[in-house]
């Protein structure tokens, strides 16, 4: 017996955007297929939560702008599996065509969810988290930030905001909160252990700007094996107050 479970709360929850005027809202899909052998076990479930813009006036295309962002980021045109709830309970049938047994006790799930936040005045940004299993080994998950400025939405990076120059120190502090968060002494050689690039440490285009610092995010097999997972730790600002632009979107925090 089939049965399909779907949950669609558009317009959960309303917040006001500080700088803009705009709001959104959330909007949850949750949908779920039940084993033909007993109803009580979900067995393949489609999760996706993203925020929807709205806005009056020249707000109306800002607001345009970022459900159009929110689409691009949270649709995988490579991957039907990935975007679509029959799509991906036929891949969960197929696979037990495939493997030949009914009774599989495991089951296919994507769980997408996208946030909004908005660090300081004239920057937002997305993190869009992805887990899946869909067959195989273990399952798979991942995070990806992107940083915009307001109310253009153009890209924000690390050279908009921080001064020429500031790759190396930006980089020592790195590897300094790094090698403290993985118990490594400071002559540890990261060779064999994790995978740098030439085992030299380097930080990834995968930040995100915070209230109290700068976040980078390395995804599972990134740097190391799947089961070191992932690695994330923050660079305060208040430790590279002089590698902020004093006319730029984080100068408050160099103060």
């Amino acid at each position: 017996m089939k049965r399909i479970l779907i949950l669609l709360l558009p317009l959960l929850i309303t917040f006001s955007h500080a700088q803009s005027g705009l709001k959104y809202s959330t909007v949850t899909i949750d949908k779920g297929y039940t084993s033909p052998k007993n109803n009580a076990d979900t067995v393949v479930t489609f999760y996706l939560k993203y925020p929807k813009f709205e806005g009056s006036g020249t707000d109306s295309k800002i607001a345009d702008k970022l459900n159009t962002m929110v689409t691009e980021i949270t649709t995988d045109e490579e991957s039907p599996v990935m975007n679509n709830f029959d799509s991906l309970v036929a891949s969960y049938k197929e696979f037990l065509n495939d493997i030949g047994d009914d009774d599989w006790g495991g089951g296919f799930y994507v769980n997408k969810q996208l946030e909004y936040s908005t660090p300081t005045e004239g920057i937002g940004n997305f993190t869009y988290s992805v887990a899946t299993y869909l067959g195989g080994a273990h399952g798979g998950f991942i995070i990806g930030y992107s940083n915009f400025s307001f109310p253009d939405l153009k890209p924000i990076h690390l050279d908009d905001v921080l001064v020429a120059g500031y790759s190396e120190k930006l980089t020592k502090l790195g590897e300094k909160i790094f090698r403290d968060l993985k118990g490594l002494t400071a002559d540890f050689s990261l060779e064999g252990s994790y995978w740098f690039k030439d085992d030299k440490f380097h930080l990834n285009d995968n930040y995100i700007f915070t209230k109290t610092g700068i976040s980078f995010l390395y995804n599972e097999y990134e740097i190391a094996s799947y089961a070191e997972g992932i690695t994330e730790f923050e660079i305060p600002y208040s430790a590279i107050k002089d590698l902020i632009k004093k006319d730029g979107p984080l100068a408050k925090f160099a103060k």
